[in-house]
């Protein structure tokens, strides 16, 4: 019984895999490609019927193999092979390293008196392996600090990328972020100068976690001879510099819960305007432009960048009124109501992509960073900043 279910399940697979295959022929007309998809299930039907004695289970799945290999190596993909093509080899193996970060900003204005605040989660690490084979991959991803139970974050990734289009899908739910109520010189060097109300030192909120969900999908216009797999899946090779137009669009929906048991009695009183939760959501049409540099047959550098503006967008705050006893010093606070971060026109988003690779022989290795940037409502009433990046570096061979 459990040889049959196998055999059922390789079937389904083989089956879905060739009708995939089939249509990848798109030079032929639609009878053409019913033929060769007809063809393909009756050379499958054909294997798993073979009693055992004719052929081996062994043999069965080698030939099936065979089958899908054939047909990976078959498929017609309308590119100039003067500026990209499919390695050689068909094996690829990749190591990587990601370090990835989200921070907000937020900034008021309350009563005449303009409050700020700028927080962030620790900065997550995680080591992964993958093997890629004709375009075909799986990978491994690990967070340490999660595998010794320093850190309680959860991420799950899912991205398909190739020379016409691609998308990525996120989940996330990171805690322990850092808070400060005045902006890291690093960053806002270049903001107006404003004078702030208080300027103190709420340096850290132990508990605040912020719950996401992202997913954001691109169309190459020059997909012939422009390759965003070169830059990032290494699946294909960029062989001559070229860009290309991207469109794309953004849909993004989160909630920060913010924890406000961590304020402190002197930093409460000066507090007027804080948010228990803050939601946010939002889709958004995003079009711009990718470059991939080719200064020598080694080197490719990648840059790109889609702004965007937001159709459609949601964003509202539950707040509170801090209570601080005089005597004991003891904190509390009461919830004041739910106010929406006012809208304009022209709220924005945006993906900016950078990365690096060097080849030699079989070998490559590089860096990329890839950062997505949203900015909603009136600083002269509120509005909030946020910014999600990840940088990974990384080595691969082909075999």
């Amino acid at each position: 019984m459990a040889m049959k279910t196998n055999i059922s399940f390789i079937y389904i697979l083989m089956l879905l895999m060739l009708i995939g295959g089939g249509v990848c022929h798109a030079q032929e007309d639609s009878t053409n490609r019913l033929r060769v998809i007809e063809q393909d299930v009756v050379r499958v039907k054909d294997i798993l019927n073979t009693p055992k004695s004719e052929m081996s289970v062994w043999d069965k799945l080698r030939n099936l193999w065979g089958m899908v290999d054939t047909l990976l190596q078959e498929r017609r993909i309308a590119t100039d092979t003067a500026y990209v093509s499919r390695p050689e080899q068909p094996w690829t193996v990749k190591f990587r390293y990601d370090n990835k970060s989200t921070f907000y900003m937020d900034e008021e204005l309350v009563e005449g008196s303009r409050f700020k605040y700028y927080f962030e989660n620790e900065v997550n690490s995680s080591v992964a392996a993958s093997v890629n084979y004709r375009g075909l991959s799986l990978s491994l991803s690990l967070n340490p600090k999660k595998l010794f139970g320093k850190s309680t974050d959860t991420e799950f990734n899912f991205n398909y990328y190739n020379n016409k289009f691609g998308f990525d899908i996120t989940y996330s739910d990171v805690k322990r972020f850092h808070g400060s109520t005045r902006y890291s010189d690093l960053w806002f060097t270049s903001m107006r100068k404003r004078t702030y109300e208080y300027d103190g030192g709420l340096d850290y909120w132990g508990d605040t976690r912020l719950n996401s969900f992202s997913a954001n999908v691109y169309y190459v216009f020059n997909n012939r001879r422009f390759s965003y797999p070169a830059a990032f899946s290494h699946s294909w090779i960029q062989k001559r510099s070229s860009g290309s137009l991207i469109a794309g669009a953004s849909f993004y929906t989160g909630k920060i819960d913010f924890d406000l048991a961590s304020i402190g009695a002197d930093q409460a009183e000066y507090l007027k305007f804080m948010s228990e939760q803050t939601r946010m959501k939002y889709v958004s049409l995003n079009l711009g432009y990718a470059f991939n540099y080719v200064p020598s047959r080694h080197w490719l550098l990648h840059v790109s960048v889609t702004p965007g503006l937001m159709l459609w967008k949601e964003y509202d705050m539950d707040l509170v009124d801090f209570i601080v006893d005089d005597n004991t010093r003891e904190v509390d606070y009461v919830r004041s109501g739910t106010t929406a971060i006012p809208k304009r026109l022209l709220d924005w988003t945006g993906v900016a992509r950078l990365g690096a690779t060097y080849s030699w022989k079989k070998y490559f290795a590089g860096v990329t960073f890839v950062s997505q940037l949203d900015n909603v409502g009136d600083r002269d009433i509120v509005s909030v900043f946020g910014c999600r990046w990840k940088l990974r570096s990384y080595f691969g061979f082909r075999m």
